[in-house]
């Protein structure tokens, strides 16, 4: 996906000195889609984009995704050495935008190594071209040596700042929620009667397997220790899921499906439409990441915080560097499903309203605040010039 800021003339032809162009891979993001703050909000991590155009906006610039900065270009309304690239993850229109003369400005991603292995492949060659990096911090560890690219600690923007929720009574709340689409890191083998379909299929895999970063991360992978968790406490009818593809549990491998489909998941797979309204009425939220990974801390227990509700959170190896330890339960202070049960059936009304207590403090922490959308579309203005100027 790509933005592309400008400043308004009336012109039909670039007269202007700068355009941003932010570009992502994913198609649903082109043709100015995720300037719209109602799509923006389908998904996680995106929504302080059309907030970072309405920023930039009101210092006379403009914004178009990167497809559209493209066609500009190549029509010759813009021209390339005035662009601008902020490139998320791995993006062949940002690529593109670069050789016909862009300038490589801020690098960032969203995902984890699981997802985008190409990227923590090639960290270092991709990186070394841009003027600011702002990526997990496992990744940075990379580019210390780097003298003219200056590196950021992602903090995973989610939440706008006049949607905290109000903390429900404690003792209205049900047990516990996991929202969570139905991921998993071993896709099963697909076969299709069509060559390209089945060739592209083939190729993913190899390229998975050949990747050093997918081979580590599938080591530290969380997406079992998500499946477990639903798997205990949906025995015990003491969990709700939330998400996308629960209903198709052929995602999974073999054995998960035989598990899940007996009595967990067919009764308690449920859609959700708003997530913070949704968790905000449990008393515990399950806050698994995809794969353990230094500075790697998304949306999930951000939300909790949002919604005032506890986060069970497994994820970050380094997580109390970033977030204070008394703001959620850590799931490696446990040795079994059975201890953790335990222990949340002893958690008193006094313990729960600490804990919230300090997500709620995070939040206003000047770390906590980058977690906002308007926090991380400023920090993103505040590395322009004029915009500081």
């Amino acid at each position: 996906m790509c933005f592309s800021l400008s400043i308004k003339t009336g012109m039909t032809r670039d007269i202007i000195t700068k355009h941003i162009a932010f570009c992502d891979d994913c198609f649903l993001f082109r043709s100015n889609r995720i300037l719209d703050d109602k799509w923006a909000r389908r998904f996680p991590g995106a929504l302080w984009l059309p907030t970072f155009a309405n920023i930039v906006r009101d210092y006379g610039f403009t914004v178009a995704t990167g497809d559209i900065a493209l066609s500009h270009i190549q029509a010759g309304y813009w021209k390339a050495e005035n662009v601008i690239v902020i490139q998320s993850g791995i993006s062949p229109m940002a690529e593109k935008l670069i050789k016909y003369g862009a300038k490589p400005w801020v690098l960032t991603c969203f995902e984890s190594p699981l997802m985008m292995f190409v990227l923590y492949d090639e960290i270092t060659d991709i990186a070394q071209k841009f003027e600011h990096v702002i990526l997990f911090s496992g990744l940075l560890e990379n580019l210390r040596h780097f003298s003219n690219t200056k590196c950021y600690p992602l903090y995973f923007p989610v939440y706008n700042e006049e949607n905290l929720e109000p903390v429900a009574s404690w003792s209205d709340r049900k047990f516990m929620v996991v929202v969570a689409s139905n991921k998993y890191w071993k896709v099963p083998f697909r076969f299709s009667l069509d060559p390209y379909v089945q060739l592209k299929f083939c190729y993913g895999m190899l390229r998975r397997r050949l990747s050093r970063t997918w081979r580590i991360a599938v080591k530290d992978e969380l997406q079992t220790k998500r499946l477990e968790i639903i798997e205990y406490f949906g025995k015990r009818e003491k969990i709700d899921v939330y998400g996308e593809g629960w209903n198709e549990l052929e995602r999974l491998p073999r054995r998960w499906r035989t598990k899940l489909k007996l009595r967990v998941l067919s009764d308690l797979a449920l859609p959700v439409q708003n997530k913070v309204k949704t968790i905000s009425e449990y008393k515990f939220s399950v806050c698994f990441e995809n794969v353990a990974y230094p500075g790697y801390f998304t949306e999930k227990i951000i939300d909790c915080f949002v919604a005032g509700v506890i986060p069970i959170y497994l994820g970050a190896p380094d997580i109390e560097n970033y977030i204070r330890k008394d703001a959620y339960i850590d799931m490696r202070d446990f040795g079994s499903w059975q201890e953790l049960e335990e222990y949340l059936e002893r958690f008193s009304k006094a313990s729960a309203i600490k804990m919230i207590s300090a997500g709620r403090e995070y939040l206003e922490s000047p770390r906590g605040k980058l977690h906002a959308v308007e926090g991380f579309a400023e920090f993103i203005g505040g590395l322009l010039p004029q915009f500081n100027n």
